[in-house]
């Protein structure tokens, strides 16, 4: 007979311990020939009387004989015929003994104990240590175990002292010790295992057939009072002999508990393996406790071996808590080894089940690894949601609500994430995170434009917190964008002060810097930068800080400084900032005289790959021309001719593209390609605009004819600028064209001239040189 057993001393719940009762059934000759037992109580004797008594004599001797030919059934019929037809007869407590032990055999023990219960008091019973035992055999097999331990002690009780005879003094010992070993299966039941250790030590030498039993249970009982060690002591010394028998898993098992608690977990793990490979009740039990101690150590891949092969194929062996316990180890293993489908599916599963111990678990993991796909971030949010809504008091629920609203703001969804973290606020006030939460409340009104209230939350954001830094950060940002710039630069000056060490110190004092350079404090704020610069940034962060102090020395008119930081920044700054940079390092060298080196950062600006910003995009156009500009400072004039040439074709539509016809054009004049400088000239004065720009094509026109001593010619392309209003002009071609007259040998007309532009444009350059030249 298997009986399962539940420890509940283990605080894990240990699962339950089966063990073998020693008496299943019992033959005729048990303890002796039951026949001859009988024979002693006059069962057998010859008739010898008439009548009734004769009648009863014949009964009693047809139910005897049944008994020992182990015909238990015509037995029971003939001792209950007996008892119903001779209730006062002198052999009733023997017929009841037969009885009692027949319904025994039949494993008819709720019978067998009623007739029995009625004999082992009698005092006509004819062997009360024998009738003890078999009543406490049945109690035991029906389960009524402090009964059974009260009948086998009386019927050790019962034993008169050991007899001088041999063969009864072998039955005498055989009987002690299978009364003994019964009532140590009854003290295992009802968990007397101070009781069990004595009874078994009693035992220890003297069990005989039964010693591994009684060795066994000894070792349960030590385990059971935490006697580890010697647990561990009994149950290796019960292993050479376990193999085959019903207690191999079972000291497997045990050995392998009390390693567990000693913390010899390698010993522990291959006494489980051994569990785990005998066939036995124990192999959910085992693949259970390889599972976790794999996962607690780490060994991801083993946990998911043992677990997953527990909950596919052995999951009914194992109690409602260890199943479920197991189903979520292996969800979170499957998350840490990537194996998300797996993952979601087996999550999945809890997530949506009925009833299940980890079911906020499976959810708050669940929606962790729905996070992972962009496409689904609201999906994941949804799920931790649900989480904290139905499991408020659970350990996750806090984080869970966290995570919801971090995923509703990266997300855009601010005005939700502000309620998911005004649901935290209220929820878990005392959290560890309410500082976090408070920041990230300001951060979903900020960008909610509503500036007051974002502030107000920054300021409660504690001054010890570790977002404290944030908040003051975003509290500028709060004050700059409701046009507050003083403010802002309060805040960022307390986060410098008081945040040295914050990540933010960089980007604090870059911003700072601006809102300086802003309002006209340059000093200031290029010693800000300067000292930045030095202090050893990311490259990143460098670059923005050097393209910051470029704008302060430009301002200051450093113009060879500023194109230093430009051209610093310049590999260090964003994509979308490099071409400004560029620019303003070209702007800077051109200004600053040193045009062959403005000429290269304008012409990388130029060959840049196109950008989408339409400032940007403008930027390049016009750094074509303010490198044919560059080219033609430096006399780099058939470089410059090229250039212009190059924006023409590229931009034939441009608004600027006059200012580009004019460059070409004086380009090659001074390359004396007047012919090609001429065209260029006319298509550019096509448009018969009377602006400014006009009148200097139309007077570099008239040049290229001088330059060729075409005088006519000249003459009458300078008579073309007079119709320009522009003073500047108008007397410079008054000027040439009387150079015309005078290099063509007519006095006369070329006099005429200077004196009308002596006349008109009195207080010119041209009408002084007039006067010098004039004869």
């Amino acid at each position: 007979m298997v009986v399962v057993f539940d420890n509940s001393n283990d605080v894990r719940n240990m699962p339950a311990v089966a063990f073998r009762s020693h008496a299943r059934w019992v033959s005729p000759s048990a303890f002796g020939c039951i026949f001859l037992l009988l024979l002693a109580f006059g069962f057998g004797r010859p008739l010898q009387v008439y009548g009734a008594e004769a009648k009863a004599e014949l009964v009693y001797l047809k139910a005897n004989t049944h008994f020992n030919q182990a015909q238990y059934a015509q037995a029971i019929e003939k001792y209950s015929l007996f008892l119903s037809k001779f209730p006062g007869h002198t052999k009733r407590v023997n017929v009841q003994y037969g009885l009692g032990l027949s319904l025994f055999q039949q494993k008819k023990y709720q019978e067998a104990v009623r007739v029995l219960a009625v004999v082992a008091p009698d005092e006509k019973c004819p062997d009360v240590p024998r009738v003890n035992y078999f009543l406490g055999q049945s109690l035991l097999l029906i389960g009524k175990y402090a009964e059974a331990e009260k009948s086998l002690s009386n019927g050790l009780i019962a034993l008169s002292k050991v007899p001088a005879e041999p063969r009864e003094k072998i039955l005498f010992n055989e009987l002690e010790r299978s009364l003994k070993v019964s009532r140590l299966e009854a003290l295992v039941h009802q968990k007397k295992w101070a009781e069990v250790v004595k009874q078994s030590d009693d035992l220890k030498g003297n069990a005989f057939e039964h010693a591994l039993q009684v060795s066994f249970y000894g070792a349960l009982a030590r385990f059971e009072l935490k006697q580890f060690d010697e647990a561990v002591r009994l149950l290796m010394a019960l292993k050479p002999g376990i193999k085959g028998t019903p207690y191999q898993q079972q000291t497997h098992f045990l050995l392998a508990e009390s390693y567990r608690e000693l913390n010899k977990l390698a010993e522990a793990l291959a006494e489980y393996e051994g569990a785990f490979k005998t066939p036995g009740p124990f192999v959910g039990q085992a693949l259970y406790r390889l599972g976790v101690i794999n996962y607690q150590q780490g060994n991801s891949e083993k946990a998911v071996r043992f677990l997953s092969e527990l909950c596919q194929g052995h999951a009914e062996k194992v109690d409602s808590q260890r199943r479920e316990t197991a189903e979520i180890h292996l969800g979170v293993l499957y998350v840490q080894l990537k194996n998300l489908n797996a993952a979601r599916d087996l999550l999945s599963k809890i997530w949506v089940s009925k009833a299940h111990s980890f079911k906020p678990e499976a959810g708050y993991h669940l929606a962790g690894i729905t996070s992972k796909d962009k496409h689904s971030l609201l999906a994941a949010a949804k799920i931790f949601g649900e989480v904290s809504d139905r499991y408020p008091k659970h350990e996750l629920a806090a984080d869970a609500r966290l995570q919801q609203g971090t995923i509703l703001s990266t997300s855009g969804k601010y005005a939700e994430a502000q309620k998911s973290f005004e649901k935290f606020a209220v929820a878990y006030p005392d959290y560890k995170e309410i500082d976090n939460v408070t920041y990230q409340l300001g951060l979903c009104l900020m960008e909610q434009q509503q500036w007051q209230l974002a502030l107000g939350h920054f300021k409660e954001v504690p001054l010890k917190s570790a977002w404290r830094d944030e908040a003051v950060y975003q509290s500028a940002w709060c004050g700059k964008r409701k046009g507050e710039k003083p403010a802002a630069t309060k805040h960022y000056k307390e986060l410098l002060s008081n945040h040295p060490e914050s990540p933010l110190v960089a980007y604090a004092t870059i911003e700072l810097a601006e809102l300086e350079f802003e309002a006209g404090e340059l000093e200031e704020a290029g010693k800000r930068l300067g000292k930045l610069i030095e202090s050893g940034l990311d490259a990143k962060l460098k670059g923005r800080a050097q393209y910051r102090l470029g704008w302060c020395y430009f301002e200051k008119k450093d113009f060879r400084n500023a194109a230093r930081m430009y051209e610093l920044a310049s590999n260090e700054v964003a994509k979308e900032l490099r071409i400004t940079t560029l620019w303003q390092a070209g702007e800077s060298r051109l200004r600053a005289g040193e045009y062959e080196l403005a000429s290269g950062n304008f012409k990388t600006v130029a060959q840049s790959a196109k950008p989408t910003e339409k400032s940007l995009i403008q930027l390049q156009e016009q750094a074509w021309l303010r490198l044919g500009n560059s080219q033609a400072l430096a006399k780099k004039w058939n470089d410059s001719s090229k250039t212009y040439a190059s924006f023409i074709d590229n931009y034939p539509k441009h608004p600027q593209g006059r200012l580009a016809y004019i460059g070409m054009g004086v380009a090659l004049r001074e390359q004396k390609l007047h012919s090609e400088a001429i065209a260029a000239f006319d298509d550019m004065l096509k448009d018969e605009k009377r602006d400014e720009l006009g009148a200097k094509a139309q007077y570099l026109l008239a040049e290229c004819y001088l330059d060729q001593k075409k005088y006519d010619q000249a003459v009458a392309e300078y008579t073309k600028v007079a119709p320009y209003p522009f003073k500047e002009w108008q007397s410079k071609a008054l000027y040439e064209m009387a150079v015309a007259f005078e290099r063509k040998g007519d006095r006369n007309h070329a006099n005429e001239q200077f004196d009308k532009l002596i006349t008109k444009y009195p207080e010119t350059g041209a009408a002084k040189l007039a006067a010098k030249r004039r004869k």
